[in-house]
Formats: structure tokens, C-alpha cells, sequence
């Protein structure tokens, strides 16, 4: 009477985890940067939106004639509100927008008339390594 064999042998288990294994270190790497990379979309998506803010509010400026709220283009590459001075992401925002910050003096790409533009970079407050660049258009001189 021949006795049927039932189960895995020791060599069948071990060739399976080593086929894991090697699986394993070449998937691995793939999925491991994925909060630097979701921080990075999430820093281009706010860029976008302060953009598009500033293109709605040069829009509604020239469609209303209102100079309540300008944005102004200095001499020192920075923007300026109305007569408060000092440019703060939630003045063009319709939401506070926390979490981002100015990253320095923006470069001014032309005068500083209605319309002229300037490019700034926003930085996360997390750990700096997530940056983008937004556009600014004046709506005042």
C-alpha cells in the first residue's frame, strides 16, 4: 500500500518566499514616497487655485471699476493690498488657506501697471519641500 502525500514540501514553501521576497524589494520602493509626492500635488492644486483667484479678481476689477481692493506690483518685487501693505495668501482667497506661505519676493515679469504680472512660490508649512509657483496679475499701479 503506497502512502499518498499530502501538504508542501520544506523546498516548495521556501521557493515561495523567496519569489515574495524579491517581489517585495522591487515593488517596495515604488510605494514608498507617496505622502512626499501627495504633499507636492497638494502644494501644485493651491498654486493653481491663488492663480485662477487673482485672474477672478483682475476680471471683476475690470468689470467693476472698483479700487477697494487693488493688488499692486511694487519696486521691490513683493505685492501689496490696497493700502494695508503687506500680501497675505487669504486676502485673495475666499477660504483661509493654511498650511502654505510666501516664499520670499516675487519676480516681477514686467512693470507694475493693471494687468502686468509677477510670479511668487508658496512653501509648506509642514517641512519646506513642497513648493509651486503661482501667478499674480495687478489690478492697480
Amino acid at each position: 500500500m503506497t502512502k499518498k502525500q499530502q501538504g508542501f514540501t520544506l523546498i516548495e514553501l521556501v521557493a515561495v518566499i523567496v519569489i515574495l521576497g524579491a517581489l517585495a524589494v522591487v515593488a517596495l520602493p515604488r510605494f514608498v514616497d507617496l505622502q512626499g509626492e501627495a504633499e507636492q500635488a497638494s502644494a501644485d492644486g493651491v498654486a493653481g487655485g491663488i492663480s485662477s483667484a487673482f485672474a477672478v479678481n483682475y476680471a471683476a476689477s475690470l468689470a467693476s471699476d472698483d479700487s477697494s481692493d487693488y493688488f499692486e506690483l511694487n519696486s521691490g518685487n513683493s505685492i501689496d493690498i490696497g493700502t494695508t501693505g503687506d500680501f497675505d495668501i487669504n486676502d485673495i482667497m475666499q477660504t483661509n488657506l493654511t498650511g502654505y506661505s510666501i516664499s520670499g519676493n516675487c519676480d516681477v515679469d514686467g512693470g507694475d501697471g493693471p494687468g502686468d504680472t509677477t510670479t511668487c512660490d508658496i512653501v509648506s508649512d509642514n517641512d519646506g519641500s513642497a513648493w509651486a509657483s503661482f501667478t499674480a496679475i495687478a489690478t492697480s499701479t
